[in-house]
């Protein structure tokens, strides 16, 4: 990954995310991530992201044996304001149990038990995101794949590939 890392293509790879970012991406390296699903039991495999515009959502596909399986959703904005770093400032979450239940997006004001999950959902999403921690160094960028850094974690590297 170092060496991926050193040959990056793209100049100022912060701006460069959300033109040459457009499309749904795939995680495919994430040692983090594989890490805390060892602990918890629970896969967590496939991570997406999809960006149209400014806008970004997140799906990442859960299963585990206690908690059976779902998709875990975000959405928001993605953004730079450096060279070498994008932002994300997610303002949505919600979660769809059961493999092939995936909603594109959180159906604001839904009436019944699926509108209320939706509310404590999202209302537990903002109060556990923390923008300090939506910070990432861009290390890698061309049109197929990127890397980029988690800083909390003594910068974590995360590869991602083009898939749409």
């Amino acid at each position: 990954m170092k060496a991926l890392i050193k040959e990056s293509p793209t100049a100022d790879p912060g701006p460069a995310t959300l033109r040459l970012g457009q499309g749904t991406w795939e995680v495919f390296y994430a040692p983090h991530i594989a890490s805390l699903s060892s602990t918890l039991g629970t896969r967590f495999h496939p991570i997406r992201y999809i960006l149209d515009g400014d806008q970004i959502v997140s799906n990442v596909f859960y299963s585990s044996s206690l908690a059976q399986e779902g998709w875990l959703s975000s959405s928001g904005r993605l953004f730079s304001n450096a060279a070498d770093t994008v932002e994300v400032a997610f303002d949505k979450f919600w979660i769809d149990v059961g493999s092939t239940k995936l909603r594109p997006t959180m159906l604001e004001g839904s009436a019944g038990m699926k509108g209320a999950v939706d509310t404590v959902v999202n209302s537990v999403g903002r109060m556990a995101f923390f923008p300090q921690f939506a910070v990432f160094p861009v290390k890698y960028l061309d049109d197929d794949m990127a890397v980029f850094s988690f800083p909390p974690l003594n910068d974590s590297l995360i590869a991602v590939r083009k898939v749409q």
